[in-house]
């Protein structure tokens, strides 16, 4: 199916001015499509548009199968699979295509990295934005805390019977063919039971546990703990005969363990497939007892010059992951990853290998008053949480570690992906990866705020099917902020026409002004011959409309079918402008004019039915807005036979026929 970047929608074409050089004017005889003709568009219409925000194989996705949450790259999820969004948890759909695209490494402070194509939108603190337009500085939305039904119990009977496991249920209890142990029919998520998860997490395996030979108080919660909830499975303390100074705490019924922790927890396999599980839906409370038991394994407190953290060390890059999604999303504890390895080394009579780790750490003084008084168990530095309970944290911060802000660091273009991945969720607007829907109202000769509810009506529809919605508007009608809320960016007009005195202009900046404070705003700025007149004029005035209204971005347009300026000579203008302000963008005639040096016969075809579609008042589909009925393509009765168009070949234009063309 033919896919579109931008579906250009004119529901409407009545306006409130009557500039001479609007190509739509001219008011046509004629029934135009009722409003809900249009709104009952968009979701065809969010077929149609492009996915052009596309991630590599090799990135991640938090994945929720059988209740447990596990990062997977992306190229192991199939379509259908629930995954974590800033909204919830959504099914999504997973589309592979090829492209030639260029590819970027984005790395952010606290060792967030990410490879997106140049085209991915992503969020911001100021909204969205393409991967090209990012600037090291850039501060991006960081992942909040989510709404979740939380979990108080594990329904042992249903899971066995999801895993085809036979058992039988006597007096509550379950027995396990060809085993003598039973575990019970349903387990409560109590502080001791969330403990004991933490524990399997880092310390665990299918035999039992290894601790350090002198934590007793550790030792004797894990024995406690099986006492309580596994009355019947048999634990033992004994020394680790490879090494002098560790411990293990052997179980009997090894299937009851492997069945709980592995399979129905969804704790994972081996030291390199450790997963958070099921811990991720515990309530916070019992949440924080998890992380006692994961931190009373392998986590531990450090005082260096720079302050005081709690690190978390881990062989498996899956746990790593799942660790800081958990700290950051469910108790809003910002934390950093890092990377490293651990040289041959020699335990007991064991030779390791080189190995690598990620570990996990949380600085900063709001992190550290919320978690050590609850990590209890990092008893080995006892006395470093006694010194920073007396002394505050007068010694113990460092204020490149307070801040929750998650700032690009680097911008590194790298090797293209001929496949790549695009992310469609199926009841949600794509916030997290797929922001790179489009729907544009550009209505040339119309003004959509004349029309406020069906404004608000189609960025509701649009913001429903994931598509992100840009309204264009002179900027005289008023604009509430009820209007754009649900609207990406509103685009006003800027030109000689509707601007021609300074009075006019001055209403302009206040109005945009305005309007920025409820909604991203950007000017289509109508270029004509006076801005060449003067070297100074074209970048006075778009440094004033940055500088001074405050927009987002500048869009110049070249003035189709009304007047021929020759921006040939002016190429380095042009280039200048794109260097100094990272939004200032041409559009595509003008594009291809100082692409190819020449206005006409180019070698490569516009974006004339080929990545752009409009649709006017009258459900008429053109490659290109300034199109007239008699060039329509394909005519709608209704909204669905929007989707034929991907039966229908477009024409490649190489020449703008609404450009005065000169003789060459």
């Amino acid at each position: 199916m033919k896919r579109f970047k931008v579906v250009s929608i004119h529901f409407c074409s009545d306006c409130n001015l009557k500039c001479q050089m609007c190509y739509r004017a001219k008011k046509r005889e004629g029934n135009p499509k009722p409003f809900s003709f249009f709104k009952e568009l968009i979701p065809y219409v969010a077929e149609l548009t492009d996915q052009v925000a596309c991630l590599s194989k090799d990135d991640v996705l938090f994945t929720v199968e059988n209740g447990c949450l596990k990062a997977k790259k992306i190229n192991e999820i199939d379509s259908g699979t629930k995954i974590l969004t800033p909204n919830g948890i959504e099914p999504t759909e997973i589309i592979k295509r090829e492209t030639a695209e260029k590819m970027y490494n984005i790395s952010c402070n606290g060792g967030r990295i990410i490879k997106l194509t140049e085209n991915h939108l992503v969020k911001t603190k100021k909204g969205l934005a393409a991967v090209k337009e990012l600037q090291i500085g850039t501060e991006l939305e960081r992942g909040t805390e989510i709404k979740i039904e939380e979990i108080d119990e594990i329904n042992v009977a249903k899971e066995l019977t999801r895993l085809g496991v036979k058992h039988r249920i006597e007096n509550e209890k379950i027995i396990i063919e060809r085993s003598k142990h039973r575990l019970p029919r349903t387990i409560a998520i109590t502080p001791e039971f969330a403990r004991l998860c933490g524990y399997f997490v880092s310390e665990g395996d299918k035999r039992g546990f290894s601790f350090h030979i002198n934590e007793v108080e550790k030792h004797k919660q894990v024995m406690d703990a099986y006492k309580t909830i596994f009355p019947t499975i048999k634990i033992t303390n004994r020394k680790q005969i490879s090494t002098k100074s560790g411990a293990r705490l052997e179980v009997s019924g090894q299937k009851c363990q492997i069945l709980l922790f592995r399979k129905i927890m969804g704790f994972g396999y081996n030291a390199r497939d450790k997963s958070i599980g099921k811990a991720f839906f515990f309530r916070k409370e019992r949440i924080i007892d998890f992380l006692e038991g994961m931190y009373g394994g392998d986590g531990c407190l450090r005082v260096r010059k720079a302050g005081l953290s709690i690190e978390y060390k881990t062989a498996s890059d899956t746990l790593a992951e799942e660790l800081r999604i958990l700290l950051e999303m469910r108790l809003g504890i910002v934390c950093s990853m890092q990377s490293g390895m651990n040289n041959k080394r020699k335990i007991g009579d064991r030779d390791l290998p080189t190995t690598t780790y990620r570990a996990i750490t949380i600085y900063g003084k709001e992190n550290m008053r919320s978690l050590i008084p609850k990590i209890k168990l990092l008893t080995r530095y006892a006395q470093f949480i006694d010194e920073y309970n007396k002394i505050g944290t007068k010694k113990f911060s460092n204020k490149k570690f307070l801040s929750k802000e998650i700032k690009i660091k680097q911008i590194i273009e790298v090797k293209k992906e001929n496949t790549v991945y695009d992310i469609k969720l199926k009841n949600k607007p794509n916030l997290f990866i797929s922001a790179g829907n489009l729907v544009v109202h550009n209505c040339g000769g119309g003004e959509p705020f004349l029309h406020p509810k069906e404004v608000m009506a189609l960025g509701k529809t649009c913001k429903k099917n994931g598509l992100l919605m840009n309204v264009t508007t002179n900027g005289t009608q008023p604009m509430k902020p009820e209007y754009v809320k649900d609207i990406e960016m509103v685009s006003m007009s800027f030109d000689k026409y509707k601007q021609p005195r300074l009075k006019d202009i001055a209403r302009y900046a206040g109005k945009a002004n305005q309007l920025s404070k409820h909604t991203r705003v950007g000017v289509n700025f109508l270029i004509d011959s006076g801005m060449f007149k003067r070297k100074e004029t074209l970048p006075m005035i778009v440094k004033w409309l940055f500088d001074n209204v405050g927009v987002e971005r500048v869009f110049a347009l070249y003035p189709k079918n009304w007047e021929f300026i020759d921006i040939i000579p002016h190429a380095d203008l042009y280039a200048a402008l794109t260097t100094l302000h990272d939004h200032f963008y041409i559009d595509d005639l003008t594009s291809m004019i100082l692409t190819e040096k020449k206005y006409s016969g180019w070698k490569q075809s516009c974006h004339y039915g080929k990545d752009i579609i409009s649709i006017n008042e009258f459900g008429e589909v053109t490659g290109c807005s300034f199109d007239g009925p008699e060039k329509a393509i394909l005519k709608l009765e209704k909204p669905e036979d929007i989707l034929k168009i991907k039966d229908i070949k477009m024409e490649e234009r190489h020449t703008c026929p609404y450009l005065e063309v000169k003789n060459e």
